[in-house]
């Protein structure tokens, strides 16, 4: 028996189009090709990055395992390989170099970390733009939300409309996030992702933008055309 999606099906098709493009996104991020005589803040971190970072934090390997979510066995290979980390595991060492030490022990669902960035701005964009708003707002974020990490649309929906389980490594960005102070939260991750994308070669914020009036109208011009 198939499984059952988490999706309304009207939404589907939408839905579908959003993951195959991030899809996309992210397997040509994923062979962005490296160049190794630039500094580490200036391109990808890789694997072979993971030594020095560890001896740059003073932690142990054992640190490392448990701070990237990493199983201690497979944590030696992964130092060896030259590919570009994904951008989840970047931005986790991002943020580990902005609030140093372990992570909380509870984080936060990733309901609780949409809500804090995101929630206040769909409200009142979807409360001042007409009958369409509240959903074109709500895609939208969603969308940006869930590309912060590298993510689907379909992650956010599943995240924050159904409590979905996340990976460990996604429990270790929002424990991190939240030892951060509350009015830097947004601004940081925002900032940490919007740089891995461009080391990536991609443009964050043109290609998961805010919703905006002029893409409403245009929503509204599909509509009429129909």
């Amino acid at each position: 028996m198939p499984k059952k999606s988490f999706i309304n099906p009207k939404k589907l098709s939408h839905v579908t189009n959003q993951r195959e493009r991030i899809l996309n996104l992210l397997a040509q991020v994923a062979q962005v090709e490296i160049d190794f005589t630039l500094d580490p803040r200036e391109r990808p971190l890789t694997g072979i990055d993971l030594d020095q970072w560890r001896a740059a934090m003073g932690i142990t390997s054992a640190d490392v395992a448990y701070a990237m979510a990493i199983p201690p066995s497979k944590l030696a290979a992964r130092c060896r390989a030259r590919a570009a980390l994904s951008l989840d595991l970047e931005i986790l060492i991002r943020l580990y170099e902005k609030a140093p030490g372990p992570p909380t022990w509870y984080p936060p669902s990733m309901r609780e970390v949409y809500e804090a960035l995101y929630k206040a701005d769909q409200e009142q964009f979807a409360a001042n733009h007409g009958a369409l708003a509240p959903g074109y707002a709500r895609q939208g974020y969603y969308a940006r939300f869930a590309a912060l990490f590298g993510r689907t649309l379909h992650n956010a929906y599943r995240w924050i409309d159904y409590g979905g389980n996340v990976r460990a490594d996604m429990s270790r960005i929002a424990g991190k996030l939240w030892q951060l102070p509350v009015d830097e939260r947004k601004l940081t991750l925002e900032h940490l992702s919007r740089r891995a994308w461009k080391l990536r070669g991609i443009d964050f914020d043109l290609e998961f933008p805010e919703p905006t009036p002029e893409g409403l109208d245009g929503l509204w011009s599909k509509l009429d055309r129909r």
